[in-house]
């Protein structure tokens, strides 16, 4: 017998979509296939609120219903890399720390995004490790994934360098709300033709030595 209080599950939270809105009749056929994706990670005690805003995003987006399953598929797929993710990183205890700094919902959406965006799974468990070795929060290793996430799209790095340029800014003293305009410059820099292999050595090299966007822009202005 279920418990009194017994938590919603994700197929309930499902059906439950479905009558807030005569509008999701046109999914009423997606429903079987929706209902094996939720009960996939009801299975794995993996959040359904965050495939309910995929829902929601997808039904918004007025998308047919075989690319709405698709797309469930796919964050479905994400969200159990991502779950490995998170069991990697806290197999250690300053990964735990970092770990218990953010709600599990929260942890598994982000690393899903940075997954969608293009980050590998081993680069995201390397640097969220540098973070926890560096003292830093979940919500600031993340700033600095979205950091090397812009970075990669214009630059086209290894893993290899990406991973140290995040280390070092994760360790260095700029404040995690400053890592976006690091990023910036880093972006700016590249697209005025600089080669992005030594634009990047240098901010690295410059993070290291303890310095921030002024010497940035002091060091890399001299070479335009």
């Amino acid at each position: 017998m279920r418990p009194l209080f017994a938590q919603q599950t994700g197929v309930e939270a499902l059906s439950k979509w479905y009558g807030q809105s005569r509008g999701r009749n046109v999914y009423l056929s997606a429903e079987p296939e929706l209902a094996q994706i939720f009960q996939s990670a009801d299975s794995l005690s993996l959040p359904y609120s965050i495939l309910i805003n995929r829902l929601n995003l997808g039904s918004a987006r007025r998308l047919a219903p075989d690319e709405l399953v698709r797309g469930m598929r796919e964050e479905l797929s994400r969200l159990k890399a991502a779950a490995q993710i998170l069991t990697d990183v806290g197999s250690t205890s300053s990964g735990r720390r970092i770990l218990s700094s953010s709600t599990r919902p929260e942890l598994l959406n982000a690393v899903s995004i940075y997954l969608s965006g293009g980050l590998s799974r081993d680069l995201l468990v390397r640097l969220i490790g540098e973070g926890a070795r560096s003292g830093r929060t979940a919500d600031e290793a993340f700033r600095a994934c979205a950091v090397l996430l812009a970075v990669d799209r214009v630059g086209h790095f290894p893993d290899a360098q990406l991973l140290t340029f995040g280390a070092a800014l994760l360790g260095s003293s700029i404040a995690p709300s400053g890592y976006s305009a690091v990023g910036s410059f880093v972006v700016r820099s590249i697209a005025t033709g600089r080669g992005g292999t030594l634009v990047l050595a240098k901010v690295e090299q410059i993070l290291n030595q303890g310095g921030g966007l002024p010497q940035m822009e002091l060091e890399l202005g001299r070479r335009r």
